[in-house]
């Protein structure tokens, strides 16, 4: 029985684990905490020796800034990167084709689309001028990308310059994309064995026979602003916080509104990525306090206290940025 048993042991240590693909989703809107996500996706996959990373977009657009940091990221990965638009129905819209084509591997799934990538203003719109500057440098540095990666720079400098927006047909025709797959289990299945030409000149031979399907799991900090990064969400957060600021300034003492407000504003102002996220969780740090020392000296029935209790976990979760 020990003899086997030894035997069993034998084997498992010659035996080689099956190849991991670590999956990471984009859905939404492309914001600082995405930058977020996907770092520490790639770290994760460098540090476990992952085969590939697996992007699965369904983004509509996105903050022009933190696109390009994610991209930086991307590039820079020692394990390749492959880019998925999926499900079906899903798309990779201005920001999101940026993603798509900055992957190792670019690839769709049936009925998705992509492109029409020209920058807007979240609010208000850019004198011509202006505007002629910010799709000059993003068409630019879209044609760097795709150039690099041997796809169609000229067609992909249209979705910015033109408004243009393709097919998972028509990207893959025009030498877009790579490869058009039904779901995840296909495209992996039809990567094993493929030569993977990287970012600084080196290739790789993609090795995924029976590989396992791993996905990321986000931290707490990154789910609640994933949470609330959405536009509309966030503008609701920042116009509920400053109506309770101003009821509180209205109508001094009612104490509620100006804490709930105050809370709300900070909040909105980082999803709205006018505040960076360490800031506002020193932000809501500092406002714990102060309402604490508040409770202290005024009778507010464990409003200014609870509020406090609130805001400190809220800022501890929010400055922690940790895998």
């Amino acid at each position: 029985m020990k003899a086997l048993l030894l035997l069993f042991a034998a084997a498992a240590a010659v035996w080689p684990a099956p190849p991991r693909v670590l999956t990471v989703d984009i859905n939404g809107v492309v914001h600082p905490v995405t930058v977020e996500i996907v770092g520490h996706a790639l770290e994760q996959a460098k540090r476990e020796g992952a085969e590939l990373v697996l992007i699965r977009l369904n983004a509509p657009g996105g903050l022009m800034e933190a696109t390009r940091q994610v991209i930086e990221k991307i590039i820079a990965s020692p394990v390749p990167v492959a880019a998925f638009v999926c499900p079906s129905g899903g798309r990779a819209a201005s920001a999101g084709f940026f993603l798509l084509l900055s992957g190792d591997i670019a690839a769709m799934a049936p009925g998705t689309n992509t492109g029409a990538a020209t920058p807007v203003l979240i609010s208000g719109e850019m004198d011509p001028i202006m505007r002629k500057k910010v799709e000059s440098d993003a068409a630019a540095f879209l044609r760097g990308i795709a150039s690099k990666r041997e796809r169609n720079a000229e067609l992909a400098e249209k979705a910015i310059l033109e408004s243009r927006s393709f097919t998972y047909k028509e990207a893959l025709d025009n030498k877009l994309i790579d490869l058009v797959a039904q779901d995840e289990t296909a495209l992996v299945a039809a990567l094993d064995g493929r030569k993977v030409a990287r970012f600084d000149g080196s290739s790789r031979v993609l090795k995924l026979t029976g590989a396992v399907l791993e996905a990321y799991e986000p931290t707490w900090r990154e789910r609640f602003m994933q949470a609330i990064s959405d536009p509309n969400i966030a503008l609701i957060l920042l116009v509920l916080g400053a109506l309770g600021i101003y009821i509180e300034f209205t109508s001094p003492g009612l104490i509620f509104p100006g804490v709930a407000g105050g809370i709300l504003a900070l909040l909105g102002l980082s999803a709205l990525s006018v505040l960076p996220i360490n800031w506002l969780g020193a932000a809501l740090l500092l406002l714990a306090l102060a309402l604490f020392v508040l409770e202290a000296k005024f009778a507010s029935h464990g409003i200014l206290g609870t509020g406090g209790a609130v805001s400190m976990i809220l800022g501890a979760v929010l400055l922690i940025n940790s895998p």
